[in-house]
C-alpha cells in the first residue's frame, strides 16, 4: 500500500476509550488511519465503519502492544 504523500494518523488502543475518540476525530478531519488494538473483530467493525462514514483509508492492525516485537510488527505491516 503506498501511503507516500498522504496523511495518515497512527492511533492505539483504538477499540475503546480515548484511542476510539482520537480515531474518530481524525478520521472526521480528513485523515487515513492507522488503528491498533487487541480485540480483532470490534477493531474490524470500527474501521469499517470509519471508512464508511468519512471515505477514508484504514488500515487495522490486530496487536498486544505489551509485547516486545509489536512496534516493528507494526512498521512491517504498513512498509
Amino acid at each position: 500500500m503506498d501511503m507516500s504523500n498522504k496523511h495518515y494518523a497512527l492511533i492505539t488502543g483504538a477499540s475503546s476509550g480515548i484511542g476510539l475518540a482520537f480515531a474518530e476525530e481524525f478520521a472526521r478531519n480528513g485523515y487515513n488511519l492507522i488503528l491498533v488494538a487487541r480485540r480483532d473483530q470490534k477493531l474490524r467493525a470500527i474501521s469499517s465503519q470509519l471508512q464508511q462514514k468519512y471515505g477514508i483509508q484504514v488500515i487495522a492492525v490486530c496487536l498486544d502492544l505489551s509485547r516486545a516485537e509489536a512496534p516493528e510488527s507494526i512498521q512491517q505491516r504498513i512498509a
